[in-house]
């Protein structure tokens, strides 16, 4: 994932997030909607070897695999990604779906939960939002996030033909969470997973995020 140039993110609720690679200190169970989350961008060279090793890593395990996309519509955190991409999602993991219309929008949180009361009553109080040149009418708050807590300063669903409009001049995002049964082979597979090559902190073109609950050697 590019982060103004191999820039690192800021570090959020005990969790370090770095372009190019991960580096992640345990926090609460709940900060994670996945085990482990890939998220690459648009353009990025390392994207196959990437996959292919974390392919390796969880090769034989019983694993969930969660995919979508979203849009990167600028350089200040803001992604969205479109109402019937969600919708699935959100069957999957038992998320309101939403219904949009027009330049309509909901708020995803980036953090939730009764700890965050005062985030997402501030979120609450949203009512317009604008990106690129359109002016999207925020309907509230959505009661989950979709990705690690505290990731991208701003996260909407917008309608289908809002997206389409924003797609020609964004950067496309896939994202993949994998969920598997853990134990002590399972955790070192994975934690080794952030050593690989492919992962290197010497790469430039960082355009990816790997970030694990279960990224320690035991």
């Amino acid at each position: 994932m590019k982060i103004s140039k191999g820039k690192v993110i800021a570090a959020i609720l005990g969790i370090i997030v770095i372009a190019g690679g991960v580096s992640v200190y345990k926090s609460s169970t709940n900060d994670y909607p996945y085990r482990l989350i890939y998220i690459s961008e648009e353009g990025n060279k390392q994207e196959k070897s990437q996959e292919e090793a974390i392919n390796e890593a969880l090769k034989g395990l019983n694993v969930k695999e969660t995919d979508f996309d979203m849009l990167k519509v600028d350089d200040k955190g803001t992604v969205v990604i479109k109402q019937s991409e969600y919708n699935k999602l959100a069957k999957d993991k038992r998320l309101k779906e939403v219904n949009l219309s027009g330049d309509e929008a909901m708020i995803i949180p980036r953090y939730d939960g009764i700890k965050n009361i005062s985030y997402l009553k501030k979120q609450k109080g949203i009512k317009e939002f604008k990106v690129k040149d359109i002016d999207l009418k925020i309907k509230g708050v959505l009661n989950k996030k979709i990705l690690i807590t505290g990731l991208f300063t701003n996260q909407l669903v917008v309608s289908d033909k809002t997206y389409e409009k924003l797609s020609k001049d964004s950067k496309t995002l896939e994202i993949s969470g994998y969920d598997y049964e853990l134990n002590k082979d399972t955790k070192n597979n994975v934690a080794s997973l952030f050593k690989n090559k492919s992962f290197s902190f010497s790469n430039t073109d960082r355009l990816y995020y790997l970030i694990g609950k279960d990224s320690f050697v035991e």
